[in-house]
C-alpha cells in the first residue's frame, strides 16, 4: 500500500494493525524515536536504517 506525500504521524494512523513502515534513511534521531515510540505503543512496527543511493539503481 502507498500513500501521497504526507506526514509520519498520518501514515501510521493508515496503517493496520501489525503492518510494517519501511523508512529507507534516518538522518536525524527524531525519526529514529518515532519509530521506536510506534514499536512500544501499537502493533504497528517501522523498520528503518541508512541506504545508498547510486544513479544506477534508479535505472
Amino acid at each position: 500500500m502507498t500513500f501521497r506525500k504526507s506526514s509520519f504521524q498520518a501514515y501510521v494512523k493508515r496503517m493496520a494493525p501489525n503492518s510494517f513502515y519501511l523508512r529507507a534513511v534516518h538522518i536525524s534521531p527524531l525519526p529514529v524515536i518515532r519509530g521506536l515510540w510506534v514499536n512500544l505503543t501499537s502493533g504497528k512496527k517501522v523498520i528503518g536504517g541508512a541506504s545508498k543511493e547510486n544513479a544506477e539503481d534508479l535505472t
